[in-house]
């Protein structure tokens, strides 16, 4: 008979947790913000298949998601280290590196919505007033 140590105390402190989530508009994909792999990226699912697979290597909190109507890409707000100041990102739906839409370290960006054609990016930033948010067009 095999004998087994008892569960470290440490183990019941790891704990899974999903931040958000955006399904493509076509619903072939589900993308979503996890620490599945110790710190927290992307993550896809090509439904109706469930496994997940890595997106993102940014090793940085996503707090909000959003495809584009086409489903192409995604617009993430991601924050640095945690310093809860969310910047813009563009996301290719087959993932890699991502790219920098609207970025000021110090200021945060929260909000976003593409017009339909997805030419234009609505979204709020307090990067000229600390107090109060903005609406801005990019």
């Amino acid at each position: 008979m095999l004998a087994f140590e008892k569960p470290d105390v440490e183990q019941f402190f790891r704990t899974f947790g999903i931040q958000t989530f955006a399904v493509r508009p076509d619903e072939k994909q589900l993308v979503f913000s996890t620490n599945l792999n110790g710190t927290y990226n992307l993550w896809a699912m090509d439904l109706p298949e469930t496994f997940p697979y890595p997106l993102t290597f940014e090793n940085q909190s996503c707090h909000e998601l959003l495809y584009s109507q086409t489903g192409d890409y995604l617009i993430a707000i991601m924050d640095k280290d945690g310093d809860e100041n969310g910047q813009v990102y563009a996301v290719s739906t087959r993932g890699g590196k991502v790219k920098p839409l609207r970025k000021q370290e110090g200021f945060r960006h929260d909000m976003p919505l593409l017009t339909r054609d997805g030419k234009r990016l609505y979204y709020t930033s307090n990067k000229e007033d600390q107090t109060f948010l903005k609406a801005y067009t990019y």
